[in-house]
């Protein structure tokens, strides 16, 4: 074989074990944090949950708040709730069910809504959110209040241009998934909601 070929062959196989090696150490320093996340022992828990989070690394960060979400340590999930919202722009709002024939109100919507938040206070949890829906003719200011408290977000929201004037709800994190459920009044029409703050 021409030296130059042994030499390309050689320089390839280098650059592969290089890569590999990264691969190996992204894997490990991930299953750490997984494995941090999951440990018996609650400080444990919460550390490498604030490392994680102190990182500057997006990927890191989305497997850190998904594996604390779905955390049986309530400390853990209020932990991760607040660091994912207040990366956040927005949320969106899914129904998943509601009385029969009152569906109909959110077919025109893909079966969502997105509520636009502004002025999050991590100190008191509470931000103002509106939707595409809010009108100017509602009672109240077109953004509302809503708050974290613990692992669970309560809002009210304006939808006065589709749904009437107001909605309210509330979901949590306590279920063990990634995807906070809870409930949503409109016009005291019921509805079940679900939150993905990863998406």
């Amino acid at each position: 074989m021409p030296h130059k070929l042994i030499a390309l062959a050689l320089i390839c196989a280098a650059v592969g074990h290089v890569a590999n090696a990264q691969a190996a150490d992204r894997a490990q320093q991930m299953q750490r944090v997984v494995d941090g996340l999951n440990s018996p022992d609650p400080v444990t828990r919460m550390v490498t949950l604030e490392d994680a989070l102190a990182n500057g690394d997006k990927n890191l960060k989305q497997i850190a708040i998904s594996t604390a979400l779905a955390s049986s340590d309530q400390t853990v999930r209020t932990a991760a709730v607040e660091a994912a919202f207040s990366q956040k722009p927005s949320f969106v709002i899914e129904f998943v069910a509601g009385p029969e024939g009152k569906m109909d109100y959110w077919e025109s919507t893909g079966g969502s809504i997105e509520v636009q938040i502004k002025d999050f206070n991590k100190d008191t949890g509470t931000f103002m959110g509106t939707t595409p829906y809010a009108t100017s003719r509602d009672k109240q200011r077109v953004y509302k209040l809503g708050a974290i408290s613990g692992d669970r977000i309560s809002f009210d929201v304006s939808v006065g241009g589709f749904a009437g004037d107001n909605c309210r709800g509330s979901v949590s994190a306590k279920d063990g998934g990634t995807l906070m459920k809870g409930t949503m009044s409109c016009d005291d029409i019921p509805y079940d909601i679900q939150v993905d703050l990863l998406r």
